[in-house]
């Protein structure tokens, strides 16, 4: 059993790394460029995360539901989304409009499953018995085909 000396040791560091993980407000024209120009109103309901990259120039990834994500940059004079490998500026209406379909494309993506099998599948399939006939077994006997006969009472022919 471990010693109270060392239990509040563990303790104190996890308190050291929650206060280390902080949580700050989403910028208001990143949320006006989500809410109004990308039309994800409420923003709860097509984004799981925001987080700040550290990058040149200042972006923000979002990550929506299914884990798919698009980034926001801070430009010059405008916004832009990066969805994937394309680049739209949210000043520009046109854009704008490409932006929200490419968005709604990758909201509608499910997220792939592994295709890897894991240990416990490995077992299970080595644990299946093989049902496939083997040399061995003698071929089912042929049936001889029945003779129609007399219809009986209340068949017609």
């Amino acid at each position: 059993m471990k010693s109270l000396h060392q239990i509040i040791k563990e303790e104190v560091k996890s308190l050291k790394l929650e206060q280390d993980v902080r949580r700050y407000a989403i910028p208001p024209e990143i949320v006006i460029a989500i809410e109004e120009k990308l039309k994800m109103n409420p923003i709860v309901r097509f984004v799981k995360d925001v987080k700040a990259v550290n990058s040149i120039p200042p972006s923000y990834k979002i990550i929506l539901h299914n884990d798919q994500y698009f980034d926001i940059y801070y430009e010059d004079y405008s916004l832009m989304a990066k969805v994937q490998y394309r680049e739209y500026y949210l000043m520009d209406m046109e854009e704008r409009s490409n932006a929200t379909e490419h968005i709604n494309r990758l909201m509608t993506l499910r997220p792939v499953p592994s295709v890897i099998p894991s240990d416990e599948e490995d077992e299970e399939i080595d644990n299946i018995e093989d049902d496939t006939p083997t040399g061995d077994t003698p071929p089912p006997p042929e049936e001889e085909p029945e003779e129609l006969g007399e219809p009986e009472d209340g068949m017609e022919a």
